[in-house]
């Protein structure tokens, strides 16, 4: 647990940093990539194992991904009416990359594929899922995302690493949930013109919840038979 609590105020420094100095996270995922041999000798981080997954498990879960992203990025506008939603459009390429694919690939790979497993043989299941939930959560401390959307989503994820023991699946979750953040989300509200309106709001944070409760029902489901 001390290296795991080391890591994260590491990252937290190293964030603020990047920050200051407008480095755009190239410091912290420089810092990702070097810690990588000081993790366990498995490698469990690199493990594959998408084609082993049952295909409908993983159809649920880019579901829920999509649900997910709808309700948390939709439930601000309800009630902030002054909230505005990041956009693809306000990123340069570099960012476009860093958010779609940098940043899932190597925050997976250590915060599922890396220190999840390294907190499994000092804790429990429950526990190194909350601990790394938290870890990952407060970690973006900087970014604009509500910490606890981020803390939902990485617990999902840390249930699918668990039950798929494939950083792959949840790298392409992730990926999915930044993608529709700033691209399908954004058109969504546009078109609906959120702002002029809650009517609209309430209805799809009703369905995409309703859906994303039913998808986690049907991913637990799957994995008891």
């Amino acid at each position: 647990m001390k290296k795991f609590y080391l890591y994260i105020i590491c990252i937290m420094i190293i964030s603020y940093f990047d920050m200051i100095y407008n480095l755009k996270s190239i410091l912290l995922f420089t810092f990702f990539i070097l810690s990588l041999p000081f993790f366990n000798d498995e490698r469990s981080s690199f493990r594959i194992s998408f084609f082993k997954i049952d295909k409908i498990f993983t159809v649920y879960i880019l579901i829920f991904s999509l649900s997910f992203t709808v309700f948390f990025s939709l439930l601000p506008f309800l009630i902030f009416k002054d909230y505005d939603i990041g956009k693809i459009g306000n990123y340069s390429n570099y960012g476009v990359l860093k958010v779609l694919l940098i940043s899932p690939l190597l925050e997976e790979i250590i915060f599922r594929g890396s220190l999840l497993p390294l907190l499994i043989k000092t804790e429990s299941s429950k526990k190194a899922v909350l601990f790394s939930s938290l870890g990952f959560s407060i970690t973006h401390y900087l970014s604009n995302s509500s910490l606890f959307a981020i803390f939902v989503l990485g617990t999902f994820l840390a249930y699918v690493y668990l039950k798929t023991e494939s950083v792959f699946l949840c790298f392409i979750a992730h990926a999915l949930n930044n993608f529709l953040a700033l691209v399908f989300c954004p058109f969504l509200i546009s078109i609906l013109r959120i702002k002029e309106t809650s009517y609209y709001t309430l209805i799809f944070i009703i369905m995409s919840s309703i859906i994303m409760l039913y998808s986690l029902f049907k991913i637990y489901k799957q994995n008891k038979k």
